[in-house]
């Protein structure tokens, strides 16, 4: 047991110099109705909204969020349903309806919630909410973009909101089922279809018409959100018939955009669905897919190093778990990605927000800098170098390269994620020098594994991911 507790505490150490950071969740921001639920009004202790779609950061740090959903609860009949969401519109003196509305919730940083159960313009007219959000961003001036869905009595809509009085600053109405719309450092909001089709580019100062489109877009399945590069040159459309389909324009909106590339199609073979593509303020970027995808991940990609995968240990999939690590209503626990639509940032990159479809809650996760120079601290300079093993994530196999800087016993051992030993790759005396030894993982189950070299006396251990 003791020996067991040292190698999960030199994991948990060496983890931190091998990476220099690590998305860790935080919290789930209970944003919406504090009771309502759709099992009644005991059935899960996740209290929020139904169906997360959208969030994004206004500037003064409160958090834009909607949901795709209503949620209701049992009157004490036990048959009737409850809507919180339902609002009565009075049509005259003697005449009203009750209409069902999908709020926006607005999450201070006070910790209190306002909500918009229907939008508002300066002259007092009133828009409704119900059709669902698809999706948020934040433009140049704080404004939210907030994409509406269609409905039976309304058309999927964009609008611009003031983040200060939630007023409508203007709306553009499309005929197809929207993805999640992005925005440029210039204030043109771009979007496109659930299922594909035009790509819309709207001016800030005028949403009359489109000032730039593309006229056809792969994919030819399902979309759920775009993005674009600051300057407007580049647009990524999440595709679900495999990875990131690359928009290019020189001239950026007063160009003509081409597909360029289709980026992470596949790794290892498995196609990519991908379900969500998003910058972070650093200029990564983020690709999630979905709890049915045969691949599931959340990883951000670097635009400068040819989109080279930068994170992609830090989130844990319900459905690569027992999924039995659940609530009092049957439902994973928020710290378990399901199916992330939207995600924002907060300006200094440390926090981040995530829309999850398949819960009731905003996932908060904070970016902790557990970079340490383990020998500086201890004085004593290691005896060997322990590279990252390549490729990283692999399947079914990769190589481990090492250099002893002097002769003596080499211990090489693989564990997996509970810090159980897998598989002893190396038990012997070995030269100094530069060496390297490949590791099978095949019969071994998709997730975390690490590896450790001990050498005179010394230990490093490195993390890898195993994906099928």
């Amino acid at each position: 047991m003791k020996k067991v507790l040292v190698i999960l505490l030199v994991f948990c150490l060496m983890a931190g110099a091998a990476f220099a950071g690590k998305w860790q969740f935080k919290e789930a921001s209970v944003v919406g109705w504090a009771v309502a639920t759709d099992e009644g009004e005991a059935g899960i202790n996740l209290p929020g909204f139904k169906n997360p779609y959208g969030v994004t950061i206004a500037p003064d740090g409160n958090i834009w969020c909607g949901a795709y959903y209503q949620r209701y609860w049992y009157a004490e009949d036990g048959v009737t349903k409850v809507w919180p969401d339902d609002i009565t519109i009075q049509v005259t003196a003697d005449s009203s309806f009750v209409i069902g509305t999908y709020p926006v919730f607005i999450h201070k940083t006070d910790g209190t919630n306002d909500f918009l159960q229907y939008l508002t313009y300066p002259d007092g007219k009133i828009d409704t909410t119900f059709g669902g959000c698809r999706g948020f961003a934040t433009d140049h001036e704080g404004n939210i973009i907030y994409a509406r869905n269609s409905a039976s009595m309304c058309p999927s809509s964009i609008y611009k909101l003031s983040s200060l009085t939630y007023q409508v600053m203007a709306r553009y109405d499309i005929d197809f089922s929207l993805a999640r719309p992005a925005v440029d450092e210039n204030g043109y909001v771009y979007f496109t279809g659930l299922f594909g089709g035009e790509l819309v580019i709207l001016d800030p100062d005028d949403w009359s018409a489109p000032y730039n489109s593309i006229a056809e877009i792969s994919p030819p399945s399902v979309c759920r959100g775009i993005e674009v590069s600051p300057d407007g040159k580049n647009i990524f459309v999440a595709a679900y018939a495999g990875g990131v389909h690359h928009y290019y324009s020189e001239d950026g909106v007063d160009g003509t955009y081409a597909l360029v590339d289709t980026l992470f199609g596949e790794h290892n073979g498995t196609a990519i669905e991908a379900n969500l593509v998003q910058y972070d303020p650093s200029g990564l970027l983020w690709v999630g897919t979905r709890e049915e995808a045969a691949l599931k991940i959340f990883w951000a990609l670097d635009p400068a190093n040819n989109y080279a995968i930068v994170d992609s240990t830090s989130f844990t999939w319900w459905g690569n778990t027992a999924m039995d690590d659940t609530t009092t209503g049957g439902y994973a626990q928020p710290q378990y990605l399901r199916a992330p639509r939207d995600a924002t940032f907060s300006p200094d990159g440390k926090m981040m927000y995530i829309a999850d479809m398949y819960s009731y809650v905003i996932k908060a996760y904070e970016y902790i800098d557990t970079g340490v120079d383990l020998a500086g601290e201890s004085q004593v300079p290691l005896t060997f170098d322990l590279q990252q093993n390549y490729p990283n994530p692999f399947n079914p196999s990769t190589a481990i390269n090492f250099n002893l800087l002097s002769q003596g016993f080499v211990e090489l051992k693989v564990f997996d994620i509970k810090g159980r030993e897998i598989k002893t790759l190396i038990n012997k005396k070995m030269e100094q020098g530069n060496h390297k030894v490949i590791f099978d993982a095949s019969g071994l189950a998709t997730g975390v594994y690490y590896y450790t070299l001990n050498h005179n006396g010394m230990t490093q251990t490195k993390q890898m991911v195993l994906v099928k």
